[in-house]
């Protein structure tokens, strides 16, 4: 089931960050706070939906949208609990998302790990498009610099 972000899904967000943070792939949901999900909830324009399995978050799939000239662009970001992972979960977040878009979004772009192809692919099959690599875009103690592949997609 997909729904909105809501307070009663926060512990259980929690949760999946920790089992994100032992995943090998770069996460925009790594080690999150209770702070930082309130947060997201009080921003104008971001977007957060939630798939919940047996109660709790497999996934949480996020739009911000951009600012003042950006306004047509928003950034998605998509994390799926390991263990709910090639069950088409992320596939229907992503779509739900795009749904939920602001009507000022024209594009959404997507900031995915070179080395993770099963979230590339993913993203190629429902018609993004690798426009970019951009070179030590994060980096961290553990995984060192980090390049992301650039994917764009034009909503309709």
């Amino acid at each position: 089931m997909v729904t909105a972000l809501h307070p009663d899904h926060f512990e259980s967000l929690l949760h999946l960050s920790d089992a994100l943070r032992t995943d090998h792939s770069p996460c925009s949901y790594w080690s999150l706070t209770q702070e930082q999900i309130k947060g997201w909830m009080e921003e104008e324009k971001r977007t957060d939906l939630t798939i919940l399995q047996d109660g709790a978050v497999a996934g949480i799939a996020s739009l911000q949208q951009g600012g003042r000239h950006q306004i047509h662009l928003g950034e998605i970001s998509v994390a799926i609990h390991p263990e709910h992972r090639r069950s088409g979960l992320a596939r229907i977040l992503i779509s739900e998302i795009e749904q939920a878009a602001h009507p000022d979004i024209e594009i959404i772009k997507a900031l995915i790990w070179v080395e993770n192809h099963p979230s590339r692919k993913l993203f190629e099959s429902l018609g993004y498009e690798h426009k970019a690599t951009l070179m030590a875009e994060f980096k961290n103690e553990t995984g060192g610099e980090i390049d992301d592949a650039v994917y764009y997609k034009r909503l309709a």
